[in-house]
């Protein structure tokens, strides 16, 4: 007898089946796609992560000499709009006072620092995608760190050492503490862009540039 093999269709092999299939293989690619495409943004994203370091605080107060750059009239100003009751102090008597009440400066720190980086969440990709396109240079670091001060109350500086880490007060009265940390953020990438032109300068100029 003559025996005839016959396959039975597969339920995916109709043209209705066929169709199903390939749309949803074609989600998975483009949901695969985009997850991969994400990931490799954020890898390459250019990021600012906060912190608080009382230790920091204290040696940032003591390097910059606050009251001798900016003089007393001026340094007394900062005195009355943030610890009143250190206007007239020796610096002994300043240090004292911020080792003494450590824990409510750094508390206070966190809950104003908490603001400032709210406002900067919406805006961190804007800031330093704008700052390579007008500056034709890209951002030497991945990460920078802002340190949320206690004690710098003139308002923010940079550490040109580190090379990504800039110190702001988030208390200012007396200036914004966004625009502050745009400018101390800028400092160390005009001196990245500096160096990558082979522009010749006093290194000294970048370890004691205030401001």
């Amino acid at each position: 007898s003559l025996l005839i093999a016959v396959r039975r269709p597969e339920r995916s092999e109709s043209p209705q089946g066929v169709v199903g299939v390939s749309e949803a293989n074609g989600e998975v690619v483009r949901w695969r796609d985009r997850f991969i495409r994400i990931k490799q943004l954020l890898r390459i994203m250019t990021k600012l992560i906060f912190y608080v370091d009382f230790r920091k605080d204290l040696e940032i107060y003591k390097k910059w000499q606050v009251r001798k750059f900016f003089g007393e009239k001026l340094f007394n100003y900062f005195l009355k709009l943030y610890y009143p009751k250190l206007v007239g102090k020796t610096e002994k008597e300043i240090i004292d006072y911020f080792k003494k009440n450590k824990e409510r400066m750094i508390d206070q720190t966190e809950n104003v620092g908490e603001k400032l980086k709210q406002k900067w969440e919406g805006i961190n990709n804007d800031f330093f995608r704008e700052v390579e396109r007008v500056t034709g240079f890209k951002w030497k670091h991945k990460i920078y760190k802002c340190h949320l001060s206690s004690t710098f109350i003139c308002g923010g500086c940079y550490d040109a050492q580190k090379g990504n880490v800039v110190s702001v007060f988030p208390r200012l009265k007396h200036a914004s503490a966004l625009d502050t940390l745009f400018h101390e953020l800028v400092h160390l990438h005009f001196w990245d862009t500096i160096d990558k032109l082979k522009t010749k300068y006093d290194k000294n100029e970048k370890l004691t540039a205030k401001g």
